[in-house]
């Protein structure tokens, strides 16, 4: 059995909540800055939502986490080439003085922003998410960096500039730390590919059912099928040597 990736136009929202309800695995991994509406119906309707927050403003052209769009305005409130978990606000809109601070973390309060708007919804961090699964993810990540070093390419220096880098075994990764695993303010970001893992084993141990519904974006169904085969590599890797009772 190997890691299978399909996009499905099939399923409907109705479908989702019901298997949410009856312990599958369904999640929406939207980023954090401004949201839009399909994401705003995904909280409302109280399905999980993991909110990546290791984007840069200018490189987001989705949700914009350096800005603060508010009826059809757009104005910088960060440094769009520093990494979402360090951003910090730096200019406050005059029309919003009362929500927005100074030097308040970026990340804060958009997360605030929507829990505010939609209370019922249920929503954390990707930070938030290895937190929680901490040891398993390292276990997992060891695991995949003996078989794919290829996949780690970016580092995050202690103040929020992301820059390029390749490792060639699971010391290197060690040797600077796994940002927000190891080292809270630098250190190697977490491929694409191996975050798309932890949802088909780490979350489907806690589910009743085989597969994990994955709620894509405008992006995610172009790109996720170019993962195919290093995460039926590294799943199948997994299989053959488990690292989980």
């Amino acid at each position: 059995m190997s890691f299978a990736i399909s996009i499905h136009d099939d399923v409907s929202l109705k479908d989702l909540i019901d298997i949410c309800k009856s312990g599958g695995a369904v999640l929406k991994t939207p980023h954090v800055g401004n949201i839009y509406p399909n994401n705003l119906a995904i909280a409302l309707l109280g399905l999980p939502m993991l909110f990546y927050d290791r984007t840069l403003g200018r490189k987001d052209i989705n949700f914009h986490p350096d800005k603060l769009i508010l009826n059809g305005t757009s104005v910088q409130i960060s440094n769009p080439d520093i990494l979402t978990t360090h951003s910090l606000i730096e200019h406050v809109p005059k029309y919003s003085k009362e929500e927005v601070r100074a030097g308040e973390r970026v990340v804060d309060f958009h997360m605030n922003a929507l829990k505010r708007a939609l209370p019922q919804a249920h929503c954390f961090t990707y930070t938030e998410y290895l937190s929680k699964n901490k040891e398993r993810i390292l276990q997992l990540l060891e695991k995949a960096t003996n078989l794919k070093p290829h996949l780690w390419g970016r580092i995050v220096d202690g103040d929020g500039r992301v820059h390029r880098k390749t490792a060639k075994n699971w010391n290197d990764i060690l040797e600077l730390g796994v940002l927000g695993l190891t080292n809270d303010r630098a250190g190697w970001i977490i491929p694409n590919p191996i975050s798309v893992l932890f949802h088909g084993t780490i979350d489907i141990m806690g589910s009743n059912q085989e597969d994990t519904f994955l709620l894509s974006g405008p992006d995610m169904y172009r790109y996720i099928s170019g993962y195919q085969k290093d995460l039926s590599d590294i799943y199948n890797e997994l299989r053959k040597n488990p690292i989980w009772n």
